[in-house]
Formats: C-alpha cells, sequence, structure tokens
C-alpha cells in the first residue's frame, strides 16, 4: 500500500518563492475540522509554506510585509483523505497509463477536489513512487 501525502492545499499552490516569505490568506470563512464552529472572517498565515497562525481577524493580524491573498466568499477546510485509490491505473475510459503525465494528472484531481492524502491500494508503477518520493 502507498500513502501520498500533500501539505495543507493552500499552502501546496501557493509555496513562497523565496525564504522567509510570508503570505497571509485573509476573509475565509474557516472550519477547522476540530468540531467547534466555523470562523467567519479568518485570517491563515503562512510562512515558508507553513501555518504559522490562524484565527479571527479580530485577533490573527497579518505580519508587515506579508503578502495578502484574499479569499473573501470562499471556505477553508482540512484537506480530505481518500482512503481507496489507484493513482496510475486511472485513465477516463482508456487503459491504464502507468506514466509521469496520467500519474501527477490524477493527483491534481485529487488536489482539486481538496483531498491531500491518498491511499493507493496496489497496481502501482515507478512513476507513482517517484511522485511518493
Amino acid at each position: 500500500m502507498l500513502r501520498f501525502s500533500a501539505l495543507l492545499l493552500i499552502t501546496t499552490l501557493t509555496a513562497p518563492a523565496q525564504p522567509g516569505a510570508v503570505r497571509a490568506f485573509t476573509g475565509a470563512r474557516l472550519i477547522d475540522g476540530s468540531g467547534m464552529p466555523p470562523i467567519a472572517n479568518a485570517v491563515i498565515v503562512v510562512r515558508n509554506g507553513k501555518v504559522e497562525d490562524v484565527g479571527p481577524a479580530a485577533s490573527v493580524k497579518p505580519p508587515m510585509g506579508a503578502e495578502i491573498v484574499s479569499l473573501a466568499g470562499k471556505t477553508v477546510i482540512p484537506g480530505l483523505i481518500a482512503a481507496h485509490v489507484h493513482i496510475s491505473d486511472v485513465n477516463g475510459l482508456r487503459p491504464p497509463a502507468y506514466t509521469e503525465e496520467n500519474t501527477r494528472r490524477q493527483l491534481d484531481v485529487y488536489a482539486r477536489y481538496g483531498i491531500t492524502t491518498v491511499f493507493s491500494l496496489g497496481g502501482e508503477r515507478e512513476p507513482a513512487f517517484r511522485a511518493r518520493d
């Protein structure tokens, strides 16, 4: 069984170009998965690709010099997990395609759906192992 993991989608898609870079995502409704009520108008501070601070705008302020990214009207949730997948042997209605391109395309589809971790239950070949590594 293979396990593929990605960082929180927001940090994966917006990794800073230079060390020390900070982004503050503002205005989203945040559901943190803890069972607590959603946070309206949340601020998520990301430094070096890692979430550093999260909370309501009233208590979490973007650091000086941070790039501000508005997520107004959007909802942020924790990454979802797909516990039974076969990455490379899905290629629409065509035969399996154990290629680098198809493997990345399939992982991108999961990411677009908010799935940040997948467990492959077998049948993978070298391109999937390289993507995992």
